[in-house]
């Protein structure tokens, strides 16, 4: 049954043969079934037709992603979905009304207008669908990065679902946007170096790999590092960029960004739920740009000790090649490398003993234990971020961000906001900070 489109929004800069878009609408509408590569609500759309900028014909896009129009969600998938729910869907379907429960019960890492940390949650969300607003901030942001010339993919339509698709009371709606890559794949992949990867996945990320000058196989630990290594200098000076946009809310995760061969970079995949930095109060603009990088750094040491890459990594190759250094040297160009380490350091110092307990119990971690068990051996989400912040923020006081968004916290102040967030666990802040 075909799902009544209402199209709200429509980038008139784009070139777009019109057969290519009856094509590309009757797969948004569900007359031709749309194809979810990975699990998610994210379906993608492969162009016959160049499709192009009005105002650069360089920039030629290859395929479309269509967010909100259903949800594929299999019980078993051999590699990390990103999709944290219980209720399956083996084939694709179109979008539900349901709540995705594990976006708004899950606590985030945040600030009240005074810049003290917080516990905060996400809104609820629809499971296989999105709401019609966020769509809009999707596209939204996709012209602003375009302005702004912040790799991302380029916004093309928004368009209403019926009135019968609704989310507590309000409009639910689905997102187009134009990717210069033609494949669909996310960086997440990379590192997990398996062999459960198929034949197409094979050779995109080896293309990858090869477009960064890196010889070798994904199977190597060290070429995987060099990768690993390459990409996260990349990442850190993307998400430097989005800041400078004037954007926040980004958690820089892996399974968020994509490559592009041709161009021989990373972009950005999801802004949704990415927000205006000129909302907040100048107190929390800093505190907030460092809560992304910091979301980065946590999400590339949770790919390196979950459960299914804990034989992929040894702890000194990590430390050696040490990606967070990279990371933080393109996000803060201005700063010394010695002091890049030494903030570095203190990171892996932290995941260190999470690290090496979730190792021990490998086996345990892989065929016995239930996710919470699981999760109480990893790093705390509230220690790691407190802990970022702190050692992040004099790297920060040099950066050109800084003069854009001084904020108005000293590092005494961000010292007394951990401690009352954290109480005696504090203790152990200070001494990994101090030494």
């Amino acid at each position: 049954m075909t799902i009544e489109l209402e199209i709200t929004h429509f980038f008139e800069q784009v070139e777009i043969p019109e057969d290519e878009l009856e094509c590309l609408l009757k797969v948004a509408s569900w007359q031709i079934e749309p194809q979810f590569p990975c699990p998610g609500r994210t379906a993608w759309h492969v162009f016959n037709k160049p499709v192009h900028l009005k105002n650069d014909k360089e920039k030629t896009f290859c395929a479309a992603k269509l967010k909100g129009i259903g949800v594929w969600n299999p019980e078993k998938f051999p590699l990390y979905s990103g999709v944290h729910d219980e209720v399956y869907y083996e084939t694709p379907v179109r979008p539900t009304m349901n709540e995705y429960r594990f976006t708004s019960s899950i606590p985030h890492f945040g600030f009240t207008d005074e810049g003290c940390f917080q516990e905060v949650y996400s809104e609820p969300a629809p499971f296989g669908g999105i709401l019609h607003r966020r769509a809009v901030q999707e596209y939204e942001n996709m012209n602003r990065m375009l302005a702004n010339g912040v790799p991302a993919l380029v916004s093309l339509l928004v368009a209403r679902l019926p009135e019968c698709y609704k989310f507590m009371n309000q409009d639910m709606g689905i997102v187009v946007s134009l990717s210069e890559e033609r494949e669909p794949y996310r960086l997440h992949l990379i590192h997990f170096g398996k062999n459960e990867l198929n034949e197409q996945e094979h050779k995109y990320y080896s293309g990858l790999r090869q477009s960064l000058g890196i010889p070798g196989s994904f199977m190597d630990e060290k070429i995987r590092l060099q990768t690993i290594n390459a990409l996260a200098r990349q990442i850190g000076k993307l998400l430097h960029d989005f800041s400078a946009a004037g954007l926040y809310r980004h958690s820089g995760g892996w399974e968020d960004l994509s490559f592009c061969l041709k161009n021989k970079q990373i972009f950005l995949a999801d802004l949704d739920s990415n927000r205006s930095l000129a909302e907040l109060t100048p107190c929390v603009q800093p505190l907030e740009i460092l809560r992304d990088l910091s979301s980065s750094i946590h999400k590339l040491l949770n790919m390196v000790y979950y459960p299914t890459v804990l034989d992929k990594y040894t702890f000194s190759n990590l430390v050696a090649y040490d990606p967070i250094s990279e990371m933080l040297s393109a996000y803060f160009p201005a700063s010394e490398a010695e002091k890049i380490k030494n903030v570095a350091r203190r990171f892996w110092d932290y995941f260190a003993p999470h690290y090496f307990l979730m190792h021990r119990y490998r086996n345990q971690v892989l065929g016995e234990w239930e996710r919470e068990r699981r999760r109480s051996y990893k790093m705390d989400d509230d220690i790691f971020f407190t802990l970022s912040i702190l050692n992040l923020f004099p790297l920060y006081g040099e950066s050109d961000l800084n003069s854009f968004y001084p904020g108005e916290c000293t590092m005494d102040d961000l010292k007394e906001h951990a401690r009352v967030f954290l109480g005696e666990r504090y203790q152990y802040i200070s001494y990994l900070l101090d030494g």
